[in-house]
């Protein structure tokens, strides 16, 4: 990848080609950014919010076991949490603390694939990670929120719609992300642009969307598993592990893909820096310390010079 994926293109340049996406090169990318130092970086931090997730909720692990236990059913319990780890907790600092960290996890991908497009991969940059954090932090939540809820209005139909709701959604807002993370798009803004950007390779993402669903198949069926048949303490390591590997490999095979069809916008931004991540300056034009009047006998240079920054003649 260019260390600089956004340069402009030249105005007397050919017209690109549609950018041709390779499911093979989006997964190698997911592999790339996974075993990278940043990538690594990311997993630490997911897989510590996984486990801290999961003390929280031993205690609702428990009523689990309890009431097949009541129901008669005879089931494993290798898999229940012990004691110790089981917190008293009251109810509104249990229901206030998944918010946090889904807060946290947003904020790591966030990090997650600002670092990738930029080419970071010798761990997290600070100016990169922290340029208006907390704003595009916000904003991703809260979209993320919506489109979870658009992917399970399949539930009101009975689950079948659910199959139809979910990969539409997912495929058609799957840069929604990215586009907020690295350009700073609002809200809807960034809903929109996915849908732009998707367009005319939708059928590439729904195949990688497959492959993800596969592969979060299986690492489900290995922790509901794990779950019944090993001690509890194995089983939080395991799928907190295997959750982190899924979701860094995902935000690098979909970066990726982001930034493969970002050099193809018609419109054409400036090189990406850690002061300038969003294309919100396409228009702007670059100051000259001086110009020439090709009007005048002499060809000579004006002594009037365009003070961009006074905005006024010096």
């Amino acid at each position: 990848m260019s260390s600089n994926p956004f340069d402009d293109v030249a105005d007397d340049a050919p017209p690109q080609q549609p950018a041709d996406l390779s499911i093979g090169n989006l997964l190698s990318a997911g592999i790339r950014f996974l075993t990278s130092t940043t990538g690594l970086q990311i997993f630490g931090l997911l897989v510590v919010v996984a486990l801290i997730n999961q003390v929280v909720s031993a205690s609702s692990l428990v009523q689990f076991f309890t009431a097949f236990e009541e129901a008669g059913v005879d089931i494993p319990d290798a898999g229940e949490p012990p004691s110790a780890l089981v917190l008293d907790l009251p109810g509104p600092v249990v229901s206030a603390i998944p918010i946090l960290l889904g807060v946290v996890v947003q904020t790591a991908k966030v990090i997650a694939v600002r670092s990738f497009a930029a080419d970071e991969l010798d761990g997290i940059h600070s100016e990169t990670a922290t340029r208006r954090l907390g704003v595009a932090v916000g904003i991703a939540f809260i979209g993320g929120v919506l489109l979870t809820i658009a992917q399970f209005v399949g539930v009101l139909g009975f689950g079948i719609g659910l199959l139809i709701t979910y990969p539409l959604v997912w495929v058609l807002f799957v840069f929604y992300l990215q586009e907020v993370s690295i350009r700073d798009r609002g809200l809807f803004e960034g809903m929109s642009e996915s849908l732009d950007l998707t367009d005319g390779h939708r059928a590439t993402i729904l195949g990688l969307g497959v492959i993800f669903a596969v592969i979060g198949g299986v690492v489900a069926i290995v922790t509901t598993v794990g779950l019944l048949f090993i001690p509890w303490t194995a089983y939080a390591g395991v799928s907190a592990v295997l959750s982190g590997i899924v979701t860094v490999f995902s935000l690098g095979a979909v970066t990726q893909a982001w930034v493969e069809l970002d050099r193809h916008r018609e419109e054409q931004v400036g090189p990406m820096s850690a002061d300038n991540l969003a294309d919100d300056q396409g228009d702007s034009w670059q100051e000259t310390d001086e110009w020439t009047d090709e009007d005048s006998g002499t060809g000579g240079q004006q002594d009037d010079q365009w003070n961009s920054d006074d905005d006024g003649w010096s």
